[in-house]
């Protein structure tokens, strides 16, 4: 019995000492596991972090070089609108000067009427031989009066004949200046041409820089295009918008650093219209539906559009009657918004700079049968807002 005893401690000994051994393996294991996974993780997050800082670096240069570049669309623009307002001072003297010319003609030919009447009555008169008014009493008297009278007109002749003289010069000294005009327009033709071919590599430029972040703004365009559909109103839509822009965030276009001071609230006064032309509408005029709550410049066709101050692009696209939209966000509650564009050069998520190029108007009207232009000018309608609120847009405006 003693020695069975024996046997079982000796047994349980052994299994106690084989324990450790027993469950040594399987928890080394599970540990080696645990660190593997973990190490792999520790990868995962430093590989991410490094695509995260390069992203932010890429970003960063992008956001350097695009406002270079954008600096240079604004040089390129103002240059642009210059040469357009020389394009429509020389058309509207073109156009004075060919109804001057027009109008000048038809004096001319009266004149000429009237002295060819004149002079034939001399002539007629002149070529009467004495024996004929001998021989017809009653024709003599009637002769002898017109001599008079013409005699007594002569001086009045020659004044108008000197008159008329001074309009042929005039009307040719009005030929030639409208040629030397027409010359000017060729020439300012050609160099708004060689700008705009200049502002589109620009454009194509930057749009190329951005092209590693484009897919995100697609992205953010087509959500704030669904957002339009169901806004009810400007007020709403520009509420979502803003929305959308707290969550969108780091997803948008690289963003320039951004001066410190810079404030739209400031700015008033100072902001450049954004076409150049003719304001047709003011703030709280009354309209078909109600009255104005923006302004309407009267364009030229295919006139530049510009941003008024810089700003965030936060909407791009079609929205109920203002057709092709432009909002533009610039911080403290103030949008400013563009319709009636014919095209739209920016994208949603692009910063831009004032003065840089966001579209461009209608280039053609209808046209009459002789070639000239009929019909409306292109319209371009500027609202200013204030959280959500508009507000009349003339006082923000350069003078």
């Amino acid at each position: 019995m003693k020695n069975l005893n024996q046997f079982h401690f000796l047994k349980l000994l052994i299994g106690l000492l084989m324990v450790p051994v027993i469950f040594d393996v399987p928890f080394s294991q599970g540990q080696e596991a645990e660190q593997t996974e973990l190490k792999d993780l520790e990868k995962k997050i430093e590989a991410s972090q490094s695509r995260s800082e390069e992203l932010k670096k890429k970003a960063s240069e992008a956001a350097k070089e695009g406002q270079k570049i954008s600096r240079q669309l604004v040089v390129v623009a103002r240059q642009i609108q210059e040469q357009e307002t020389a394009l429509t001072t020389l058309e509207e003297n073109m156009s004075v000067l060919t109804n001057q010319i027009a109008a000048k003609k038809d004096d001319v030919r009266l004149q000429n009427r009237n002295m060819a009447h004149t002079l034939a009555a001399l002539q007629r008169l002149s070529q009467r031989p004495p024996e004929y008014i001998i021989m017809r009493p009653a024709e003599a008297v009637d002769t002898v009066r017109s001599a008079s009278l013409l005699t007594t007109a002569l001086p009045e002749i020659e004044k108008k004949t000197e008159l008329m003289r001074q309009d042929l010069a005039e009307l040719n000294q009005m030929k030639e200046t409208l040629l030397s005009e027409q010359d000017n327009h060729r020439v300012a033709l050609a160099n708004l041409l060689g700008q705009t071919k200049n502002l589109e590599r620009l454009q194509k430029e930057k749009l190329t820089l951005y092209s590693g972040f484009l897919e995100g703004a697609g992205q953010e365009e087509a959500r704030r295009k669904t957002l339009a559909k169901s806004a009810k109103d400007m007020r709403s839509l520009i509420d979502k918008l803003e929305e959308e822009l707290k969550r969108a965030g780091p997803s948008l276009l690289p963003t320039p650093p951004i001066p410190e001071g810079a404030s739209f609230a400031k700015a008033k006064g100072a902001l450049p219209y954004p076409a150049r032309g003719n304001v047709i509408r003011r703030f709280g005029s009354k309209i078909a539906v109600g009255t104005a709550k923006g302004i309407s410049i009267q364009s030229r066709t295919g006139a530049r559009v510009i941003a008024p101050f810089d700003g965030r692009v936060i909407f791009a696209g079609k929205f109920r009657t203002y057709g092709n939209l432009l909002i533009i966000a610039h911080g403290d509650g103030y949008h400013t918004l563009l319709a009636g564009l014919n095209k739209i050069d920016t994208i949603v998520g692009q910063w831009v700079l004032a003065g840089e190029p966001v579209g461009m108007m209608a280039q053609t009207r209808l046209a009459s049968a002789t070639g000239n232009a009929m019909g409306p000018a292109p319209e371009l309608y500027l609202e200013i807002r204030k959280d959500g609120v508009p507000i009349n847009p003339l006082p923000w405006l350069k003078k």
